[in-house]
């Protein structure tokens, strides 16, 4: 769990409430694709996830194999969101517009799947770990 910080600085999160580390902040960003292509990023709310492990092996395709060092597996998410977002200058631009409009995105408790990369090593080799 952890504040949404507004991109460009170390900013409150709300009135009266001190900056917090960019360390311990969270970032969110929201994409609009087709007639209405636009980005979005998070300046402000809370975003909380946590993994509720139910580790399986990600499949492979007959085509790909899995770098060495590195472990997919298949695992569960569970997320909350209350995010403030800016949208930004333009869909490639990543520098929040001050007076466009925000849009306020609310995703009550629930569970998604998902994956995680589990790393045995920094830098893979042909020689190993």
């Amino acid at each position: 769990s952890a504040p949404v910080l507004h991109p460009y600085s170390l900013r409150n999160t709300s009135p009266g409430v001190p900056p917090h580390s960019p360390i311990a902040g969270a970032t969110a960003a929201y994409f609009e694709r087709g007639s209405s292509t636009s980005t979005w990023l998070g300046i402000g709310g809370i975003a909380k996830v946590a993994e509720h492990p139910q580790p399986a092996t990600c499949p492979l395709s007959s085509t790909s194999s899995s770098p060495e060092g590195v472990n997919c597996q298949l695992t569960r998410y569970g997320v909350t969101l209350a995010v403030t977002f800016g949208q930004t200058r333009s869909p490639d631009s990543r520098e929040v517009d001050g007076i466009a409009p925000t849009q306020f995105i609310l995703a009550p408790d629930q569970t998604v799947a998902g994956a995680k990369l589990v790393f045995s090593c920094a830098a893979p080799s042909g020689r190993g770990c």
